[in-house]
């Protein structure tokens, strides 16, 4: 039965690992990311227990009320673990953090937005697409006779 024990945990493990290289969670209290990652990771461990616990029921023949307790305390956890993230994002919302956040961008109101912002006239606005503007930049890389045919510009 060890053999079993220690061959399911070593899966858990190897499998919690996979996940963190494929999904590289970010390591940050206040991100849904991280949280969904734990999340994941106290579901593999819950799997764990049961398949572990299952296999001594199984062996011992026998199943007890009183091995439904851990069942319990992982509900709680699961509850404290939801409620840990709704609380730590709650704090570190905008709502408990507008001063830090209104003095984030340094506003100067002595210059006039419409006259350091030229207006653009569409018109002038040059429209070539990749090809054609190549080959027209290779005609005047051409017209060059000193560089003669140093520089191309494709």
């Amino acid at each position: 039965m060890k053999k079993s024990k220690i061959g399911v945990l070593l899966l858990s493990i190897i499998f919690i690992l996979l996940m963190y290289y494929f999904l590289l969670p970010p390591l940050n209290l206040s991100s849904p990311e991280f949280w969904s990652f734990m999340l994941l990771i106290f579901i593999i461990v819950v799997i764990d227990y049961s398949v572990i616990n299952g296999i001594n029921m199984i062996s011992k023949r026998r199943i007890r009320l009183s091995d439904l307790k851990p069942y319990k305390v992982f509900l709680i956890i699961l509850f404290g673990t939801f409620s840990l993230i709704v609380i730590i994002n709650f704090i570190s919302s905008p709502l408990f953090n507008a001063k830090e956040y209104s003095s984030r961008i340094a506003v100067d109101e002595t210059h006039e937005f419409t006259k350091d912002v030229k207006l653009v006239d569409f018109n002038k606005i040059p429209l070539l697409d990749k090809e054609s503007s190549e080959k027209l930049g290779d005609r005047k890389m051409g017209e060059a006779t000193s560089w003669v045919s140093q520089f191309y510009v494709s």
